[in-house]
């Protein structure tokens, strides 16, 4: 049944929405960022975490697609999203001291996604986003009231 209101939700928006223009959100642990602008989701990891860790590398070193999901958060739930968009090229970027690493996807096919994902999160509402390299994957639970870390503001503050 969510599975089929994120549909509606998506087509309903189809259209009558603007792009994302640059927007942050937080996840839950603090230590993440998903950044959308236009039609590119790019996740910053601000600490060490494995699954990220992994699917980073495959990027780097072997090219690897992406597969990116997207989903309401299900109380109680873990794990990746159920709505996804598969064989998605991205690419990695370092930053702050390489203590902030960054995957970038772009989705510029599905700017409707993009678009229905962020009005969600906008008006309050929890939402899941994951991302696989069909072996691990990683996923990010946001809000807009989830906030930075200490630790992930200091990486921040490091030059870039």
């Amino acid at each position: 049944m969510k599975k089929l209101l994120l549909v509606y939700l998506f087509i309903g928006l189809w259209g009558i929405m603007p792009l994302a223009k640059a927007d942050s959100w937080i996840d839950e642990d603090g230590d993440s960022i998903v950044k959308v602008e236009d039609t590119v989701i790019t996740i910053y990891s601000l600490n060490s975490f494995y699954y990220f860790d992994e699917i980073f590398s495959n990027v780097r070193k072997n090219d690897k697609k992406i597969r990116v999901c997207f989903g309401f958060d299900e109380n109680g739930k873990t794990g990746r999203p159920t709505d996804c968009i598969k064989d998605l090229a991205a690419h990695c970027s370092f930053h702050n001291h390489g203590k902030n690493r960054a995957i970038h996807v772009d989705i510029s096919s599905f700017p409707f996604l993009v678009s229905a994902f962020e009005d969600y999160l906008k008006a309050g509402r929890t939402m899941r986003i994951s991302l696989d390299d069909y072996d691990l994957y990683a996923a990010y639970i946001l809000n807009k009231t989830h906030t930075l870390t200490k630790e992930s503001k200091d990486v921040l503050a490091l030059t870039d």
